[in-house]
């Protein structure tokens, strides 16, 4: 019975390790996408509007200045 609790903690642990690592992995793609495609910071909603069209292709969008977030 020890031998089978210790079994399934040691899977338990490298199950979360390797999920750890998985998601941080994610997290820095997504970041260096996001550096790529984004229009912060705006000063006015013209420029804001410019770039949610040209860069994010949300021609019917919505963009809020000064963070430009451009909503679909």
């Amino acid at each position: 019975m020890r031998r089978m609790i210790a079994w399934a903690g040691r899977v338990a642990f490298g199950a979360g390790v390797v999920l750890a690592l998985g998601f941080g992995g994610l997290q820095v793609f997504a970041s260096a996408r996001s550096v790529e495609t984004d229009c912060q910071p705006c000063e006015t909603t013209d420029e804001c509007r410019t770039c949610c069209i040209e860069e994010m292709h949300a021609k019917d969008g919505i963009c809020y200045p000064p963070a430009c977030f451009c909503i679909m």
